[in-house]
């Protein structure tokens, strides 16, 4: 008797947490058991709704912390229960799905991100993706923080007779802001060209010797002794001069 009454407790628990998850869904994690506890409510399946009930408060109480940053990841590349070969394979990445990274592993082949992959926590090799950009930086828009600094960063243009980029840094004199631009969809770093100080502005130039198309670049910002990144993406259109700011108070 007590065994039936603690049963049906259990299931009046699962059912009511179910329920949450089915109609009160805020979260990627939620979304994806939302369908099949659904189905199991329909069908009347205890043990199933027990079961899937479970395995949601568990995967999304694991997911609800905050990502460290967002990616793509290569189409079809494989998406493994563990970080390391050999694990098991879970799925494949699908075009166009963006993942939010919640740690990174450094093994002895390859850096390992950690996902949320259909309801469960997975992993990629991190040179299998690409990292998408924390802020987007508007043209003529507010200054963003760069993480980890007091440092600031800003896009302003000027018209010109063909595109070009500069950055601009302002008193970072003791180099805590190292800065890189990537094109779309490249890998490498754009090369700088030459750096030079301008005594009537107080700033260095980086300067690039570049020929631009339209479209949305990429600025990493790395703070000295910091350990991480700032990725921010700015886009740059017609026959302009890009100006990106940097800014480091003492």
């Amino acid at each position: 008797m007590r065994l039936r009454v603690a049963r049906s407790i259990a299931v009046l628990m699962a059912v009511v947490m179910a329920g949450i998850i089915v109609h009160g869904q805020d979260s990627e994690c939620e979304d994806s058991y939302a369908e099949k506890i659904t189905q199991l409510l329909e069908d009347r399946d205890w043990e199933g709704i027990i079961s899937a009930a479970g395995q949601a408060q568990i995967s999304c109480e694991a997911a609800s912390g905050e990502y460290l940053y967002r990616i793509t990841i290569n189409t079809g590349t494989n998406i493994r229960d563990a970080a390391g070969i050999p694990s098991n394979i879970v799925g494949k990445a699908e075009q166009g799905v963006d993942y939010e990274v919640f740690s990174v592993t450094v093994g002895s082949q390859y850096t390992w991100l950690e996902i949320f992959y259909d309801g469960e926590t997975a992993f990629v090799a991190e040179s299998l993706t690409t990292r998408l950009p924390d802020y987007m930086l508007v043209e003529g828009g507010q200054a963003i923080s760069i993480l980890g600094t007091q440092c600031h960063a800003w896009h302003t243009t000027q018209r010109h007779r063909r595109i070009s980029i500069n950055v601009a840094f302002y008193d970072n004199s003791d180099d805590r802001i190292h800065a890189e631009i990537y094109k779309p969809g490249a890998t490498t770093p754009v090369p700088v060209y030459s750096s030079d100080y301008s005594a009537p502005t107080e700033a260095t130039y980086q300067r690039y010797s570049q020929w631009w198309s339209e479209g949305v670049y990429t600025l990493e910002l790395e703070a000295k002794n910091a350990g991480f990144k700032t990725v921010m993406g700015f886009a740059i259109d017609g026959t302009k001069t890009n100006f990106l700011g940097i800014n480091c108070p003492s």
